[in-house]
């Protein structure tokens, strides 16, 4: 059968998102009719179910199984609704470890999850089957949204100037700065949360911290949105980027120092003008909001 993608941490709902997508959806229920599982297989898919002889019984009397598409889906389901549950509740008990706000977190999940309640409300046929699993994670997320996790925030950013990387501009500003980072594909919001991205260039040792950028793009493009956003802050150089043991390549490999200058120097030797319509976006970033 095909496959789908599964969740992680940072996207606690992607198989059910992928899963329960109509197109997606209807292929998997096709494969189940039309795939034979073994010679022995049998589809009845007026009746809703397939037949088939496993390789062997022991002291069984022999007897085909049958296999109903709806407890199929609802075993899936009922599994990976389980999954997302315990992933979102570890995430978020992470990120109050660290001392951190869940608020973004959970809010993310929220949206997806209202979003899957209503297009499995609408289109799916065995939508009154499915609901109840997702209302059991909405629960959940209401239940850590209702200051549970907010309320025992630690950390209060209160003078961002204090900052390993020390900002010149407002945590305002700096929220700027990760929504642009995601329109150019710099960042990924399903791996770098807001509050890590602030986190990281607000605390004055990140290295003590979970939260960590992990870029999206090479590193050439990569360093180059970094030196073109410089001027925002007072002590964003290679050598305290390595220092915050923060900052992780596409590949997901820590990038120290050396890598840092091995790419500044790569850039300028090639031709930069691909990468324009970054300069660009930061200009007129910061000619709108004034930074």
């Amino acid at each position: 059968m095909i496959q789908t993608s599964k969740s992680t941490s940072n996207n606690p709902l992607l198989f059910l998102e992928t899963f329960l997508n109509q197109e997606y959806f209807d292929s998997f229920e096709n494969d189940f009719y039309n795939i034979p599982i073994n010679p022995s297989f049998v589809s009845f898919r007026n009746q809703g179910y397939i037949e088939y002889l496993d390789s062997e019984y022991l002291n069984e009397e022999v007897s085909p199984r049958t296999c109903y598409f709806k407890n199929k889906v609802i075993e899936i389901i009922k599994l990976q609704a389980n999954k997302s549950i315990r992933l979102i509740k570890d995430k978020a008990d992470d990120i109050e470890i660290s001392g951190n706000s869940a608020s973004n977190y959970i809010s993310k999940a929220n949206l997806k999850i209202s979003g899957l309640l209503t297009g499995v409300s609408s289109y799916n046929k065995l939508h009154l089957d499915i609901i109840p699993y997702l209302k059991d994670i909405n629960k959940t997320l209401i239940s850590l949204g209702n200051g549970k996790i907010e309320a025992k925030r630690s950390i209060q950013i209160t003078n961002s100037k204090q900052g390993l990387f020390k900002p010149l501009i407002s945590r305002k500003k700096l929220i700027l700065i990760y929504e642009l980072a995601l329109e150019l594909g710099i960042l990924d919001e399903n791996v770098v949360f807001e509050d890590d991205f602030i986190t990281v260039f607000t605390h004055p040792s990140p290295k003590q911290v979970d939260s960590k950028i992990v870029f999206n793009k090479d590193n050439r493009k990569t360093f180059y949105f970094i030196n073109n956003i410089k001027m925002f802050f007072d002590n964003l150089t290679p050598s305290a980027m390595d220092r915050s043991k923060s900052f992780f390549s596409k590949q997901g490999n820590l990038l120290a120092q050396n890598n840092i200058d091995k790419t500044n120097t790569e850039l300028k030797k090639v031709d930069v003008s691909k990468y324009e319509d970054v300069l660009s976006a930061i200009n007129a970033m910061a000619k709108k909001h004034n930074f």
